[in-house]
């Protein structure tokens, strides 16, 4: 007796069904393992990687373009200071609530008051 395609198929489906459910238990003794996490970055005393290093602070000038040294003068001029650039986003938002509030309905008017007395009517107190 010759097994065909869709029976094939029926076998070969049912095996991948219970090899994907055999990758889902875990048994009730597991424990994640360790990950052993270096001290220091492998790589700090290698000096390739040395911030500080100042040869290659200005590489834009070996190309000799005064524009370029030009447009990297205004962005090192120009260059916001973190408590600066905070600010100006508490403005942005501040401003995005204020038009967000003009879609509101909105109540507009005099703020007064009058008090007419009668003569001979007093109130007791």
């Amino acid at each position: 007796m010759s097994v065909g395609p869709p029976a094939t198929a029926r076998h070969i489906l049912t095996a991948l069904l219970l090899l994907s459910c055999a990758g889902c238990l875990v048994g009730p003794d597991f424990s994640s393992p360790s990950a052993p996490v270096a001290d220091k970055w492998l790589e700090a005393n290698n000096p390739s990687v040395d911030t500080r290093n100042q040869e290659y602070r200005d590489w834009w000038k070996v190309f000799h373009d005064p524009v370029l040294n030009r447009l990297i003068e205004i962005a090192y001029n120009q260059n916001l200071t973190l408590v600066s650039a905070s600010t100006k986003v508490l403005e942005a938002r501040a401003q995005l609530g204020v038009a967000i509030g003009e879609f509101y309905p909105q109540i507009q008017g005099p703020g007064t008051a009058t008090y007419i007395g009668f003569p001979g009517c007093r109130a007791e107190s």
